[in-house]
């Protein structure tokens, strides 16, 4: 006999996610769901809402700077990814959130994990929730008064950061457009930033 959830119909959900994700505490806003995987950085479940299953993916909440320097150029990292196709590639500082962290202290961790740089000033100037099925918070996060880190941090991740580049604003969103810098959710910082004038 099937199980009663199998002849549920399957749908995408459409619903904010409004907390920023914290593995210790992620299902106590997914009620009637069943846990399919957990792990470090990902979240899946099954919700079970009016005899429709609804399938949600809740990522990590995460920040993206934009580091700035004297000149007015922002700071991006040519990094090598090995789980991306193709591997290397030109974006702006971003890090996960840890459970023990808010977004201040992973922009500042961030920063001098991936570049060898601290700065003076962390603003945050955007936060954005995606909807629907899947689920990530981003902080997007102005950085100025860079100085080089006197104490660096290692850099824990299997990513290895092969070249630092500081381009001037017009200079990123062209690359954006052109694809030399791929177009993800964190380039529409690059849009906020030319538009509100920061």
């Amino acid at each position: 006999m099937p199980s009663k959830i199998s002849s549920f119909r399957r749908v995408a959900l459409f619903k904010t996610s409004y907390l920023t994700y914290d593995c210790k505490n992620i299902d106590q806003f997914m009620t009637k769901s069943k846990v399919i995987y957990h792990g470090n950085y990902l979240h899946l479940s099954e919700q079970l809402i009016n005899n429709d299953v609804y399938e949600l993916a809740q990522l990590r909440a995460a920040v993206v700077l934009f580091a700035r320097n004297s000149d007015g150029e922002y700071l991006f990292i040519r990094e090598h990814r090995p789980h991306e196709t193709p591997n290397l590639r030109l974006k702006p500082v971003t890090g996960f959130i840890d459970d023990n962290e808010d977004w201040l202290t992973t922009a500042k961790r961030e920063l001098r994990e991936e570049t060898g740089f601290t700065a003076q000033n962390f603003k945050l100037f955007r936060r954005i929730q995606s909807t629907g099925s899947i689920r990530h918070e981003k902080f997007f996060v102005l950085v100025d008064g860079l100085t080089k880190d006197p104490d660096p941090l290692k850099n824990p991740d299997g990513d290895v950061i092969e070249e630092i580049v500081f381009l001037k604003l017009d200079q990123a969103i062209k690359l954006t457009l052109s694809d030399e810098m791929k177009l993800t959710t964190d380039s529409l910082g690059l849009f906020l930033l030319k538009e509100m004038n920061l």
